[in-house]
């Protein structure tokens, strides 16, 4: 039985396997670089909540750097140089980190095309999608989908 459909204790064991898998593997690196600390100040933290929940309720619609930072009332280089230095992500490289991690959530519960995955997690271009896709997962979408373990409905 999958985590998904799991339970109680069965379902938190579940859980710790598989981040332990994850922990072990050698195809999974860090989502930041060692020196990478954010500004703790609570002020700060607390923007950067506002941001990222602003960023992940937007994300499949298109993001401007220009609409971000005024909706924050920071001037663009402002709000870029916030997010780079409390994320380690430009822009363009969170709002895509949110698209393939739906795209990957799609592929693996959901019998939809390759397209459909595409636009349904914010990108407007197949082709495109499939570059970054690559980019940020190492494989292609249907790599992805068919890889060994991969569950599908």
């Amino acid at each position: 039985m999958g985590i998904e459909k799991s339970e109680g204790l069965p379902r938190l064991l579940l859980l710790l396997r598989a981040m332990n898998e994850m922990a072990q593997s050698d195809e999974m690196s860090p989502i930041c670089s060692i020196p990478y600390k954010p500004d703790a100040s609570s002020d700060n933290l607390s923007l950067v909540e506002r941001v990222c929940n602003c960023l992940t309720e937007e994300y499949t619609k298109t993001v401007r750097l220009s609409d971000v930072a005024s909706r924050f009332h920071m001037a663009p280089s402002t709000f870029t140089r916030f997010l780079k230095r409390n994320t380690g992500k430009t822009l363009v490289d969170f709002v895509t980190a949110l698209r393939v991690n739906e795209a990957c959530r799609l592929l693996a519960t959901t019998d939809m095309t390759i397209a459909e995955v595409a636009y349904a997690s914010g990108f407007n271009d197949p082709s495109y999608f499939d570059r970054k896709f690559r980019e940020v997962e190492g494989m292609l979408p249907r790599e992805f989908r068919c890889r060994p373990g991969a569950t599908r409905p």
